[in-house]
């Protein structure tokens, strides 16, 4: 969950990096502030594309295909008018605390009767503190004591509302939507469950029993994945966080979403995503992911040859994160040629998921140009 720098040597390689802020279709970008948790509107005071009332259409796509961009929250619509509208493009920041700034990756198409002019711009999200928050988290943490145990219950201690007279207020569980919580679930007492009482030394409320074999025990609980409620019942239902994946790092996170609603009309007023910390003791401090022992960190290629990578030379390794999630980040691309998505090989790839390398959807395009000797270039990705 750390950051790390790995080199790849391609041999016999070749498409420079292209500028992703050319002036030719973009007049401004500055860039946008959004308090976490909470959403922004993109205006003409942040992002603004030249028209040239020649073109017969002009579009803009949010690029979907880099996971190293929109990793704390969407902009929306997916695709929109390069004159938009003040209230029509919008980024939603999911409540992350674990990052102060996001990318959001558009690609510009102006069309004219005889050519088609395509632009990559990143748009820099900048995360701020809010100044007006919905909730305040209090002074009583959600903490697991040990591997595999339950945290205390979440209540008016943890976490408050500051609800106002008339205004409906709800809580949404965000797990389904990003993954998170990464090392447990959140979970409620079931008494369905609870096995009947057995004669014998009463225990103590506090007595620990030790889980067999270093797995998760059975509390007697039930997993919450789906949730939807009213503010003050959160508070009361005696939810609780168990931890199921050591080792770990020390601190997990519960996102939620609160939303304010008028009593009468229930219109939206307000919303606003925050993570609820969850400190798990003994567990150790968050690591930088590792190059795995095995790869060569060498590819061979023909010339004109699309090549994909393999495994075998590219990989890394993380304790604390599923292989899958890994994400590559290229940050110093090749001199000549490209790295590229098999889903679209036309277009450079400036990140990736350990799953579409290892599935072979990535590779490298080598240029046009023939080269009598063997070449070659080296490319770094964190």
């Amino acid at each position: 969950m750390g950051v790390d720098v790995f080199a790849l040597t391609l041999f016999t390689l070749s498409h420079l990096w292209p500028h992703v802020q050319a002036s030719s279709l973009v007049r401004l970008n500055t860039g946008l502030r959004v308090a976490r948790g909470q959403s922004v509107f993109v205006t003409a005071g942040e992002l603004q594309l030249h028209i040239d009332g020649v073109s017969e259409a002009c579009k803009v796509e949010v690029v979907l295909t880099e996971p190293i961009t929109q990793r704390v929250g969407k902009l929306t619509p997916q695709v929109f008018d390069c004159q938009f509208f003040p209230d029509e493009v919008k980024y939603v920041h999911n409540g992350s605390p674990l990052l102060e700034e996001d990318t959001v990756m558009l690609r510009v198409y102006r069309f004219t009767e005889t050519e088609t002019f395509v632009e990559a711009v990143l748009l820099k999200i900048h995360v701020v503190e809010p100044q007006r928050s919905l909730t305040e988290l209090g002074n009583v943490p959600l903490v697991v004591s040990e591997f595999y145990s339950l945290s205390n219950a979440i209540n008016s201690s943890v976490l408050t509302f500051k609800t106002q007279p008339d205004v409906i207020c709800t809580v949404r569980l965000l797990s389904s939507e990003i993954n998170v919580p990464m090392l447990g679930q959140l979970v409620v007492e079931d008494p369905e469950s609870m096995p009947a009482s057995e004669p014998g030394p009463r225990r103590g409320r506090h007595t620990g029993i030790a889980c067999p074999g270093n797995k998760a025990c059975d509390h007697n609980t039930r997993e919450v994945e789906f949730l939807k409620t009213d503010c003050a019942e959160f508070l009361t239902s005696g939810l609780k966080y168990q931890h199921l994946s050591p080792p770990s790092p020390e601190i997990d996170y519960i996102p939620i979403r609160v939303e304010f609603r008028d009593q009468t009309s229930r219109a939206m007023l307000e919303t606003e995503s925050i993570w609820i910390p969850v400190l798990i003791q003994g567990a150790m401090q968050n690591q930088p992911p590792n190059a795995a022992f095995m790869p060569t960190f060498i590819l061979e290629v023909d010339q004109f040859i699309l090549t994909p990578m393999t495994t075998a030379a590219l990989d890394a390794k993380d304790d604390e994160t599923p292989q899958a999630q890994l994400i590559f980040n290229v940050t110093k691309p090749p001199a000549e040629g490209y790295i590229t998505h098999l889903d679209d090989h036309t277009k450079t790839a400036f990140s990736f998921s350990w799953q579409d390398l290892n599935e072979m959807k990535i590779a490298y395009q080598p240029p046009n140009s023939s080269h009598t000797a063997r070449r070659n270039y080296e490319v770094r990705k964190w």
